[in-house]
């Protein structure tokens, strides 16, 4: 048995051993209406020990792709690891970056 069929073999399988090289599971797009995005722009996070964030509207710093040590397991197969894209928000609002904290959403222009 020739090691390529061995290995397509193994793949086959799904074993958590043996992981497709470069397989990143995307999750789909959250798409955010205006009243999602109104909502999130108030929130005032707060930290493990109740501090308030020194500004509202952060939503997070889970975006991006993320490679596992070993891999991780989605919907019955084995990936490399994951991306998760920035949600789609309304129109008249931003996501921006804040460095070293994540992600923050802003109004860019009055909603009236």
């Amino acid at each position: 048995m020739k090691f390529e069929e061995f290995l397509a073999k193994k793949l086959e399988q799904e074993s958590p051993a043996v992981i497709k090289e470069n397989g990143y599971y995307t999750y789909p797009v959250e798409i955010w209406d205006k009243e999602k995005c109104e909502k999130a722009v108030k929130y005032v996070a707060k930290d493990g020990l109740g501090t308030k964030y020194p500004w509202p509207g952060y939503i997070g710093q889970n975006y991006g792709k993320t490679r596992y040590n070993g891999g991780i397991r989605h919907q019955g197969n084995w990936y490399e690891g994951d991306i998760r894209p920035l949600p789609q928000v309304a129109e008249g609002f931003e996501i921006i970056h804040v460095p070293t904290w994540g992600y923050r959403i802003v109004k860019t222009e009055k909603n009236d």
